[in-house]
């Protein structure tokens, strides 16, 4: 995913470069909304690993607990 990110944000910074115009905007948009998604996930991702260290629990029990595979989880 951070590859994913990062190239997102060369192609944006490419953009910016040569300026923001009526024909790159649906791009420079579309890689915003990329960067965004990725940022959420990872967001996510630290949310879940703070609530089982708080409730001194592995994501494992967490998985159990709110009825979804442990690998299921680990993609959040």
């Amino acid at each position: 995913m951070h590859k994913l990110r990062e190239n997102a944000e060369k192609e944006l910074k490419a953009i910016e470069e040569k300026g923001l115009t009526s024909s790159n905007l649906d791009n420079a948009y579309k890689l915003v909304e990329i960067m965004k998604g990725v940022d959420n996930r990872d967001d996510a991702g630290r949310r879940i690993s703070a609530l089982c260290s708080r409730n001194h629990i592995k994501q494992k029990e967490l998985a159990e607990k709110i009825g979804v595979s442990a690998s299921q989880l680990s993609r959040i």
